[in-house]
């Protein structure tokens, strides 16, 4: 199970949230991740970032604006360093465009 909920000063922004359950309820194959096993998601309230997807074997990584102005990504990936790597290279394409330095993802992952 994972969510992710972000409130500033107290007000819901963002909600997302994917309740999977393996013992119970087979989540392998197609339709529910489409055979996909890793999964990242992301907000944040700062920054524009172009519109624009990436889209690879194996990867699919999409962001985009909620209505609050936020910005959003998700990602389906099969291989957890390829999706990793992708993030990373999204990500840093981003912080160049802000103008902020580098920062190592891999400190902050478990794939």
């Amino acid at each position: 199970s994972a969510g992710l909920h972000v409130k500033i000063d107290g007000r819901p922004v963002y909600a997302d949230a994917l309740e999977l359950e393996p013992i119970t309820r087979p989540v392998e194959g197609w339709g529910l991740l489409e055979g996909h096993r890793y999964l990242a998601s992301g907000y944040w309230q700062w920054g524009d970032v172009p519109e624009d997807m990436v889209q690879e074997e194996g990867l699919l990584l999409a962001w985009g604006r909620t209505a609050g102005g936020g910005t959003y990504l998700r990602a389906l990936a099969r291989d957890g360093l390829a999706m990793r790597e992708a993030l990373g290279r999204v990500l840093q394409t981003w912080r160049d465009l802000w103008g902020l330095p580098p920062v190592d993802l891999a400190r902050y992952s478990s794939a």
